[in-house]
């Protein structure tokens, strides 16, 4: 799965939005969304019905404020330490 593909999908609905890949024992690798927004993970998945079934999130951070680096990208290390035990409400599917 291109991760690039579904974070571009994603920016339509946040423009904070991120994908990243967190080790999944069932999957290998799960998709997660990480929003800046209140949205349900049901709604990020019928929002992003034009990507291919496997390319759909099965999990969503929500946390008005995405880390940042020190350099001001997004700190995707940090994220997922947040999906395994962190401050971000979290949805699986």
């Amino acid at each position: 799965v291109d991760l690039a593909a579904v974070e571009a999908a994603l920016k339509d609905l946040d423009p904070h939005a991120v994908a990243i890949g967190v080790p999944d024992p069932e999957w290998g690798t799960r998709i997660i969304a990480a929003l800046t927004i209140p949205i349900t993970l049901a709604a990020v998945r019928q929002t992003l019905h034009t990507l291919e079934p496997a390319a759909r999130p099965r999990g969503l951070l929500r946390h008005p404020h995405l880390p940042h680096t020190s350099s001001g990208k997004i700190d995707r290390q940090e994220l997922i330490a947040w999906w395994h035990a962190g401050p971000a409400e979290k949805e699986v599917l």
